[in-house]
Order: structure tokens, then sequence, then C-alpha cells
């Protein structure tokens, strides 16, 4: 008997099909990189000789293989000879790439409007604006991130072809194709070349990259196949109806930063954060190429997660709104657990999740919302649970590791630290790597202390939950439609009941009978014959004039028009318009309408529209020749009796009618055929959704493709709407609804046309588009930070005789020995303090003098003069009390990046450690960065600075663990909003706005971006649903529609700090359902940044000099007491006088106004004014600028050392 094949050996048996028809949906837009393609055109007129064509269709099947015979006949057969067979479906690769023009439907229905509209089709029904040139690609927010250069189409696309041609020679694969191999590499380079084209040349859509749109929908088509391949049940119903497709994320999740908490050094937190990524890469493998059931499509630092098939998922029934795999797939999560259990030699395990099946990504954020409830589940079912204390193999076990808390540590152990073996060596593996990489990051916690002996952690954290569940996105538009809410509503409203818009009947009746005066230039043709044949008659006198005029030559060239194949176009335009106004007359009902323009529609589509286009400029042509004449005989005196001379009637009748021809001309051009749609909101959505028959039809797409699957369709579920809809077979029961039922359902469907839609791509784009930030803040560190030059300087020594590998320390300078060689671990700076001469010393007190010129001089004397010394070393090992004496001469001197990256830069956050004496810079940078990248969405798009500050020396899992507190992920995202005054706002976003490009400014992105919300006196602008909430339905308009002295709700950007002196100030790191610090004398954290981060710095520059710094560390003390005593407002005038006589402001008038600033005074540098000033505040306002001033201080002399 035939075992029956598992669905996982299905999947493996049919890999390299699924992997062949991934890399076909992959090239499908390679037709789009031809710079004639459609919507390129305009926008690079200077290569109009380089236009060939502008359909998918016509590329594949006429360039296509030219252009691949071109490179090499081989390439050109590889690609000819690829077929698809998944058995339930078998086809030529040529036909994936020709889309939705393919002969066969497996690839028009799955394909093309299963998965690349989902992608494309919504968004190209939007916005009906062109981006003013030049073409530029944006990030999911607005701001500009690079123009479109004309070298990036075809010959990148002929680079393309040659790299694939060099690597197929290379590897062999012509005749063994290894698709998995193939796929890497076309994977890798259409990444790079998409990610700088644009998917569509409309505003504001051109935030999505080619290569966003092209991996959704690989990615989508992907997961399909695997799904049908494993179990085509499906397969009648998706070629149906293509939109009942769905798909479902599964979540591979484990806690990163809870692996980052176990390093008690940095080379441990290293060695996890490597671990981490292998696992991911190593699942990665497992389920896009082994078993292809989908890709990634993100991770973070709660794990990696993919696309997958809707029927991969067993719903739980536990309200969880989570899935786990079906039983089918017990295997596939086997697989998993076993990478964990090998790459972590069984330390630790991932919970496995799905989410809800839908028709986008929307439910990832739902995912990683419950990603800390999901690490309490991991599956441990393949894990050793006996430490085996008992055993004695290696000696008795004298504990369990400090590190990974799993493994035994033993008495005979050849080394002191109290750690296992595993883990001891893993450190030893990063040291070895450290020593192959000695340009990148340290793992040294000696190279990251600054001039106080301090370390910074950092945490920087996008707030991203509403984004990455699509949320925000309602508060961006991606079709301003009308500008008129009330009257768009009004419309959906009316088609709702109706199904028709009077008006919109009427404005298409008018149209319809301007269009028909085109039937006046049909009644030419046998008149202009006419007039032809009987030239002869006419008057010698008048066949001079008419020579005189060109007219004889403009009636040829018009019969020669007529004569032509548009003759016939025009015959087929007046049979279909006498029929339209047959039955236009006879409408009585809505969805007639509706279906006799998406038929008119239909017909004039392609190629009947180009032919329009092609008479409507003929047309032109002529009436410019007419123009000609006209002006000709205006020069004739006595037009009229001139013409009385021409004896031919016909003549005179044509000339008559020639004149008439501008007038058509121009109600023609008015409003073409091809751009006629039954309602304004968009002219454009129909040409999409032309496939249905009525607009019912129409809306229900728009409504379900927006929400199923998601927490808008339990919101919606809630609601009396709910029993008006037919979820399972996503119908609306029209007949049903009620008024209310009307104006609600309105309302979800006008925000779903006009929102930026949170298609599959976009969303992509947004989560890339943080991560991006990150990695670029990583990649340029050390000039964010502005670490000298010289700082970042490492020696390498030679020895005269080789010593044991190890740490070694000589006068509290740190060192490691390896094969001969001595490599410096503390900064460079502990090096040249300890062991060069006081000159060399003094050139550090200089540094606070004349930064520059110091720097210059240290730099100057490492690279000359340090270089030519030689050093006798006494070393002793680490834990050891022998010293080695050795002599040591300098034989390179290697530049490294003094930071070191707790976790990966991850679309939500990144985590680093730095010499705490930089963090000034950093928020500089930092907040630069930011605006560079997401002015137009400040306040919707938070960003967090966290900062933990403690001693080099003291336990660094106690700053990572308080760096996991310090990042709020406890606090509700609601919580964090805050009531802003107006004017406040709009000087900060003002600021941000002034350094735009041009290319933002002349498309107007700000009207498309930045809309914010608690307009309530402004109901002109737009009346959205921001979240699945009856409490979250906003007025949103842009700032300059908010009348003076409102509010605007924003998150604002802020930043939070921690000295931790002792182990126990994290505790202190406690926020309240605000997000603010529990705290008393610290419930002023976090702080603004765009509100204080400027009075921070104030502070610093006040107190700078050191006959200020005694007196500042007396008053702090005195207002530390009172505020202790919470006495602040009982003593106002004392602590007026305090500020006044310590700081002695009688005799310093630059002090006293540098303190009105920072504490919002009125600016003065009178002291009675300032105490009078000071004293006026309220209890709320005094306490929180005095806290603020003694956080100041906290900042600025305990974390920095700076004051």
């Amino acid at each position: 008997m035939v075992n029956k094949m598992s669905k996982l050996e299905k999947l493996r048996d049919y890999k390299d099909e699924i992997l062949k028809a991934e890399i076909g949906a992959l090239l499908f837009n390679l037709g789009k990189t031809h710079i004639g393609f459609g919507f390129w055109r305009k926008y690079f007129p200077d290569k109009a000789s380089e236009f060939k064509f502008s359909s998918y269709k016509e590329y594949a099947e006429s360039y296509f293989y030219r252009e691949l015979e071109e490179i090499s006949l081989q390439l050109k057969n590889f690609f000819e000879n690829i077929n698809i067979n998944l058995g339930f479906w078998n086809t030529e690769f040529l036909e994936v790439l020709k889309g939705g023009e393919s002969r066969e439907n497996f690839v028009k229905k799955i394909f093309f409007r299963g998965c690349e509209n989902i992608n494309s089709g919504i968004d190209k029904g939007s916005p009906n604006k062109q981006l003013e040139p030049p073409l530029w690609l944006s990030n999911a927010f607005g701001s500009y991130k690079r123009i479109i250069d004309s070298d990036y189409f075809d010959c990148k696309r002929r680079c393309f072809f040659d790299a694939l041609n060099n690597f197929l020679e290379g590897t062999g694969n012509k005749q063994n194709q290894r698709w998995n191999e193939i796929r890497e590499f076309i994977f890798d380079y259409i990444k790079e070349w998409y990610s700088k084209l644009l998917s569509d040349s409309r505003f504001p859509i051109n935030d999505v990259s080619l290569w966003d749109q092209a991996y959704m929908t690989a990615s989508m088509f992907k997961a399909v196949l695997a799904q049908l391949v494993m179990d085509n049940s499906k397969l009648e119903k998706y070629m149906n109806n293509p939109s009942s497709i769905k798909w479902r994320i599964l979540g591979i999740q484990y806690d990163k930063l809870g692996l980052a908490e176990k390093g008690l050094k940095v080379a441990h937190i290293q060695f996890y954060r490597k671990l981490a990524e292998e696992i991911d890469n190593e699942i990665k493998n497992l389920l896009e190429v082994k078993y292809p059931i989908g890709n990634e499509i993100y991770r973070d630092e709660t794990g990696i997660y993919f696309l997958v098939g809707e029927d991969l998922g067993d719903d739980l029934n536990d309200r969880s709104n989570l899935v786990k795999l079906k039983e089918d797939y017990k295997e596939l999560e086997d697989k998993i657990l076993k990478i964990f259990k090998e790459k972590t030699e069984d330390e630790f395990y991932p919970a496995i999740f799905l989410t809800e099946a839908s028709r986008g990504l929307m439910n990832l954020g739902y995912l990683l919302e419950k990603a800390k409830e999901n690490f309490l589940k991991a599956d441990l079912s393949k894990k050793d649970k006996d430490l085996c204390l008992l055993r004695t193999v290696k000696g008795r076990a004298v504990g369990v590791c400090q590190v990974c808390g799993t493994r035994l540590v033993y008495e005979n152990r050849e080394y002191e630290e109290k750690i296992c073996e595993t883990c001891y060596k893993r450190r030893k593996g990063r040291i070895d790597n450290w020593i192959n990489n000695l340009e990148g990051e340290t793992i040294w916690i000696d190279e990251l202390k600054d001039n106080n002996n301090n370390i910074a952690l950092i945490t920087l954290k996008f707030e991203l939950q509403d984004w990455l569940n699509g949320n925000m996105l309602n508060s961006l538009l991606g079709n301003r439609g009308l500008e008129n809410y009330d009257n768009e509503l009004k419309k959906i409203k009316e088609l709702i009941r109706n199904g028709i818009i009077e008006e919109e009947k009427n404005r298409i009746l008018n149209y319809i009978e301007n269009y028909s005066d085109l039937n006046n230039l049909l009644t030419l043709k046998n008149e202009l014959e006419n007039f032809t044949n009987n030239t002869d008659n006419i008057k010698n006198v008048i066949i001079n004039e008419l020579k005189n005029t060109e007219l004889k030559k403009l009636i040829s060239s018009f019969i020669s028009f007529f004569n032509s194949n548009n003759v016939s176009d025009c015959d087929y335009v007046k049979e279909k318009i006498d029929l339209l106004m047959e039955k236009l007359n006879k409408i009585r009902t809505s969805n007639e309408l509706f279906h006799l323009v998406k038929k008119l529609t239909e017909n004039m589509n392609l190629k009947k529209e180009k032919e329009l286009k092609i008479i409507v400029e003929d047309l032109k042509e002529i009436n410019e020749k007419i123009s000609n004449i006209h002006k000709k005989l205006l020069n004739v005196n006595d037009l009229d009796k001139e013409l009385e001379k021409i004896q031919n009637n016909d003549l005179k009748l044509i000339i008559k009618k020639l004149s008439e021809i501008n007038i058509c001309y121009n109600k023609i051009t008015k409003d073409l055929i091809f751009m006629l749609y039954p309602f304004t909101i968009n002219k454009e959505l129909l040409n999409y959704y032309k496939k249905y028959d009525s607009i019912y039809d129409f809306f229900e797409k728009i409504f379900f493709g927006s929400i199923i699957g998601t927490q808008w369709e339990n919101w919606i579920n809630q609601t009396s709407l709910n029993e008006k809809i037919d979820w399972q077979n996503e119908k609306i029961k029209w007949d049903k609804l009620t008024n209310e039922d009307i104006e609600f359902l309105a309302e979800l469907i006008l925000q779903f046309l006009l929102r930026k839609n949170p298609s599959p791509a976009r969303l992509r784009r947004i989560w890339e588009n943080t991560q991006e930030f990150f990695e670029e803040l990583e990649k340029n560190i050390v000039n964010i930070l502005n670490i000298p030059e010289w700082r970042r300087k490492r020696l390498i020594f030679e020895l005269d005789k080789n010593i044991p590998e190890g740490e070694y320390e000589y006068k509290g300078v740190l060192f490691w020995a390896k094969n001969k060689k001595l490599y410096l671990i503390s900064s460079i700076e502990d090096f040249l303090r300890t062991f060069v001469n006081e000159k060399v010393k003094d050139m550090f007190k200089d540094l606070k003098k004349n930064n520059e010129e110091a720097n210059r001089k240290i730099l100057d004397y490492i690279n000359t003069k340090l270089k030519e010394k030689e050093f006798n070393f006494k070393l002793i090992e680490l834990n050891k009390k022998e010293d080695k004496e050795v002599k040591a001469k300098i034989i390179s001197i290697k530049e490294y990046k003094p930071y070191f990256s707790i976790i990966k830069p991850t679309p939500i956050s990144w985590q680093f450690i730095i010499p705490a004496e930089y963090v000034p810079n950093l928020i500089d940078n930092i907040m630069r960065k930011y605006d560079e990248n997401f002015k137009f969405v400040y306040g919707k798009l938070p960003l967090h600075i966290g900062i933990i500050v403690q001693y080099y020396k003291s336990p660094l899992y106690i700053g990572i663990k308080a760096l996991r507190k310090i990042r709020r992920d406890n606090i509700d995202i609601d919580d964090l909003y805050q009531e802003t005054p107006i004017g406040e706002f709009c000087v900060i976003q003002r600021k941000k706005l002034a350094n735009q490009k041009l290319e933002e400014k002349i498309n107007n992105t700000e009207k498309y971006y930045s809309l914010y919300w608690n307009n309530k006196d402004n109901k002109e602008e737009y009346n959205f649903y921001i979240k699945p909430n009856n409490n979250w339905k906003k007025w949103i308009s842009t700032l300059d529609k908010f009348p003076n002295n409102s509010k605007i709700y924003i998150i604002p950007n802020t930043f939070d700090f921690e000295f931790l002196e002792t182990n126990i100030r994290r505790n202190d790191i406690f926020y309240n359902k605000n997000g603010k610090r529990v705290l008393e004398l610290k419930s002023n954290r976090p702080y603004n940044i765009e509100l204080h981060w400027e009075k921070f710095k104030l502070f610093k520059e006040a107190f700078s000099e050191d006959a200020t710094k005694t007196s500042l560390h007396k008053l702090i003390e005195k207002l530390y007491d009172l505020a202790l005593r919470r006495e602040l407002n009982e003593q106002k005038e004392y602590v007026a006088t305090l500020f006044i006589n310590i700081l002695k402001l009688n005799k310093n008038k630059e002090l006293t106004k540098k303190l009105c600033k920072i504490f919002d005074l009125e600016e003065t540098e009178n002291v009675k004014e300032f105490h009078k000033y000071l004293r006026e505040l309220n209890e709320k306002e005094l306490k929180e600028r005095i806290l603020m001033f003694l956080d100041m201080f906290e900042f600025w002399h305990y974390c920095l050392g700076q004051t």
C-alpha cells in the first residue's frame, strides 16, 4: 500500500516550482522599468527617442526575449525553458510576467486580481494628482528620500540581465538549476534596484517603492501557491472570487531584549545578539526555501514573522484572536523548535502563533501587542528539564551559570568566572571575532567609558503600534476628494439609498449631448469630397486666393484624416453615442446607469481610449491650421465682399463648417469620455472597479477589503450595522439599512476612499522606513556622536615574547594578548593619561578651552610621536597575581567605533551603549535626523529616548534591565496623548517644516500628511475614525484650519534619564497611567524634547563657568530640601530669594535672562521683576519648574559631570 504524502512532503517536492513562480511574480514589474512606460514618459522628455513600449504585455511578448538574447542566447534559452508545474496548475514562466494580461486565467485571477491588486489596485483608484516634476520617492511619512534617476530604468535592467547571465554561467546553474541560489541572487539584486524606483507616479502614493510592491505581491502569491500545493480544496473558490483569498501572519516569538539582559559582559550580549540573528535566518531559510510556505515580512525584538496561507491556522476560540498551527503542520513546528534546541543548546524556545485570516497585514500589530504574554507560552516540549545536579562527569556542580541560567558551573573549571563552559566558549568566540574585525564596534566596556568613568545605555523607541496596525493611516490622505466632506458624505448616502446621484446623472446626460457634436465633423466628409471633385469649376481668381490661404492643402489633409482608420473610430463613437442617448433618456434606476457607464468605459478602454486621443490631437492640428487661415483672411480688406466673390456654394459652406471645428474641439477636450464616472469622489476608482456590476458591489469590495479579519471587523460586530451584514459571503443587506446604519456606513466608505490605504506594501514600507532610520544612525554613529578622531584610535603592540592569551592589566589600563600581539582595550584617553608625559596631559585640559585645536594636537601626537615610543609593561593577567614583564612597540593604530549595539536596529527600537559624555550630541543629531525623515507626522510618530547612565564597572545587566523599564513598553498608547495649544504646536511644526525640500513643497505634502484632530470647531475637513472605536471619531484637518486658542492632540517626542549610582535606583523608573514617573521628585520625566531640550542646554550654558558652579550646588541643596519636605509652594518668597541671593543675580544680568527662559518667564534682567514673576507662578507651575531645574542639575552634573 502506497503511503499518502504529508502536506509538508508535497511542499518539499514542489518547492522548486513554487520558487520559480515566486521569481516570476517578482519580475512581473520588469516592464515598468522602461523609461517609456506609461506614467514615466512625461518626466523624461529628453529620453523620448528611447520610448519603446508602455504595457506589461507588450514588453513580455515583444521585448523580453529580445533583450535576453542581446545579452546571450543561453540566457534567453534559460528563461524560455522555464515551465512551472504545480500539479493543479501548469504554465510557462512568461505568463506570470504578463500579469493581468496573461492568457492564463489562474495568473489573471489568483496572481493579478487576488494578490497584485491588493498592493496597487485600490491605490491606483485613489489619487488623481500626478507628481509635479521631477519624479521622486518619499518615505512612508511623506518626506523626500531620493530623485528617481533615469539610469535606474533601462540601463539598470540591462545590467541586471548581464549580472544574472554571469551568475548563471559562473555557477553552472543553466544546466543544474539550483533554484534557491537563483532566487537569492535575483532577490538581492532586485531589492537594491527596485528600492530606487517608484511603483506609481501619482501623489501622494509616491511613498511606495517598486520593491515594496513587488516583494509583497510575490510573497502573497507564494503563500497562496504553497497552500494550494498542500491542499487545493479552495482553488475553485479562489478562482471564482479572487477577493476571497486571505492570509495569516505566522509569528515565532521570543524575547530578544531578555537575552541581552543575561549578559555579564559586552561579549555575552553580542553573542546573544548574533545568536538571535542566526536563529531568525535559519528559520527564514526553512520557511522560505526548504519548505516554502511564505516569506518573512517583519522581524524585531519580539521575534520573526511570515506571511502564510489562511489554511495553516486553527482558531483557538478563546477570544484571544490568536491561532495555532494545524496538527497537519506539527512537523513544521517541530523543525522550528529543533532550530532553537540546536542553536541555543537547549537554552530557550519560542512561542508560535498565527493571526486571524485577513486580506492584509494589519493584524501584525495585534500579534506584536501580545508578544509579552506570548513569551510566557513558549513551547518547551523539547527542552531537557533535568539540570542533572548529581552527575559527576565534569566534577562537582557548584551552581547554575550566571549568564544562561540553564547550565551548571563545575568546581574544576579552568577559568575563574562563575559561568558554564558553554557561555565561556561563547565569550571566547566573540573575542576571536573581534580580533578579526578591529574596526567595527567595540566589545570592551573600558573603551566605552567617558572621562568620568560612566557609560550611557540608550534606547531609541518609536511608539509604532498604531502605524503597524494601519490605524494612523486614517490620519493621512491618499486623496483630498472634492475638499468638501459634508457634500461628499451626502453623495455617498444618496448612492446607498438610491444608487444614483441626480446631479451626476444630469452631468452625464449633458456631457453626452456635448460629445454628440462630434457628429458635426462626420457630416463634413461627403461635402469635402464633393468640393474637391469640382474644383475645376472654380474661378481662377478664387483658386489663387485659396492657394494663398492654403485652404486647399487644409481640406486635403482633413479628407486624409477621415479616409484613415479614424473614420471607423468616429463611426464607432457615433454609433455608441446614438445608443447612449437612446438609453439615457429611459434611465429610471441606479444600477442601469452604473452598468451603462461601466460598459462605456470598457468599450472605450485602452485601444479606443488611445484612438480618441489621436482624434483629438488631429483635430487640434487642424484647428491650428484654420486659425492661421482666419488670421490671413482677416488681413484682407472687406472680407465679406471677398467671400462673396466665391461662386461655389459648397466652398462657402465648408469654410463656415471648418470655422466651427474650434467649437467642437473645445467641447471634446473639455471632458473626454474615458474620464467619465458615475460619481465625482474619484474619477479613477471605477477604472479599477469596472469589473463590478453595481455601485453596491463596488462599495462592498471597498468595505470588506478594508476590515475583514481585523480589529475593525470586531468593532463593527458590536454595532447595529452587524445585523445587516452577511460576513460569510461578504454582502451587505442594503434594503435592511436604517438611517443610522446608512450614516455610519457612508462615513466608513468615504473614509476608506479618501484615506491612505493600508495596503501590505505600504505597511511594510512603514516599518522598513523606521528601521532604516535606526540603521542609518548606527551606520553614522561616530558622526552622530561627534566623537573626535583621536578618541576612536586603538593601539596594537608587538611584544618581545609570547604570553598566554587573555586579558591583562597594567596601571589600570587593560589589554588583550594573543600571538605576541597586545591590543589596547581601554580607551586611548586612559592610555595617554597614564603612559605619556605631562605636556600631552595638558592637551586634555585644553579640550574645554579650544576643543578643535586641542583635538588636532592630540591626533597629531598619536599619529606621529606616539608611534615612535617603546613601552615596558608589567602585565597582570585577570584574576591572577603574577605579573609578566614585556617590551611593547606600537605596530598599528586602528580606528574603531566607540559604541556597542545591544540589539540590532528594528522597526520599533534600537538599544546601544556609548560614552556618557556624548549624550547631548546624540540628542541634537537624532532630532535633526528625525525632522528630516518625519517632520510631516510630528506628534503622530513619537520618538522616545531613554538614557541610563552608570559607572562602567557596575553590573551591565542592571543597566540593561533598567533600560527595558525606561522604554515605557507597558503604557497604553492612547494614554500618551497630550492636549497641546495650537499656537505652541504651530511654532514647533513651522520650524520643522522650514527646511522642506522643493519637491515636498510644490506637491503640497503637508496637506496630505500633516492632519491633526481635536478640531471641534471646524467641520469642513474630514470626520474619520482614527481607530476602530467610537471615541476615536475625530475631525481631522491641516493646521491652518484650526481656530486660534484651540487645542490639538499629539504624542510629543520625549526623553527620560536615570543615573544608577546604586543598583536599586532602577526602581525609580516606574510610570503612571499617562507615562509620567510615579516618584514625585521625578514626576516631570520624561520631558518633551521640542519644548525642554533647548532649556536643558541653556542650563548647561548658564552654569558652565566655575564661578557659578559652587553657587549652583548650594542652591540645589536648598531646593532639594524644600522639595523633599514638599514646601516649595508654601515658601514661594523664600524660593525666589534663594535664586537671587545664592546666584548673586544682582551682579549677573545674563544669568537672570537665561533663568527667565528656562522657567518660561517674561524675559528680564531686572532682579525685582524676576522675583515677582517667579512668585506669581501658580502651585503647579512652580513645582514643575523647580523639579525641572533639579532634573537639569542631575542630568548635567551626575549623569555627565559637566556642571
